[in-house]
């Protein structure tokens, strides 16, 4: 869960079930280029134990009037994220998005470091 005081002006949303962390609204880098997100997992027993994690989110300048062109935009050209060591695989780590103007285009995503052994060896695309 986002707890309510910290998502700022509830601009992200997040499935319970899944975990996949969204948007509902635009993120303005002249308004704001930072957020810290912090983010709740809690149990259903009784005592409910949870656990925290902070999800620093960077937002890039872009013109404001960018033009559309035929290749695909990153919602953010950016991305962070913090796991645990020995985290059993697999675990999804990030759901990557593309600008609404391309979300009805088919698009084929890759890892640009394929050849690196230990890129191979860790991580797979879905």
């Amino acid at each position: 869960s986002l707890p309510q005081k910290r998502n700022q002006l509830n601009l992200f949303f997040i499935d319970s079930k899944e975990g996949v962390i969204t948007t509902t609204g635009k993120l303005d880098y002249e308004n704001q280029s930072v957020y810290n997100v912090t983010i709740v997992a809690s149990d259903l027993g009784s005592p409910s134990l949870s656990s925290t994690a902070i999800l620093m989110l960077t937002v890039t300048d872009v013109p404001d009037e960018i033009e559309l062109s035929d290749k695909p935009v990153f919602i953010s050209r950016y991305f962070e994220l913090e796991i645990e060591e020995n985290v059993h695989a697999p675990v999804e780590l990030i759901t990557l998005n593309l600008t609404e103007y391309y979300e009805s285009f088919k698009m084929r995503y890759f890892i640009l470091n394929e050849n690196d052994t230990e890129v191979k060896k860790n991580f797979v695309m879905d």
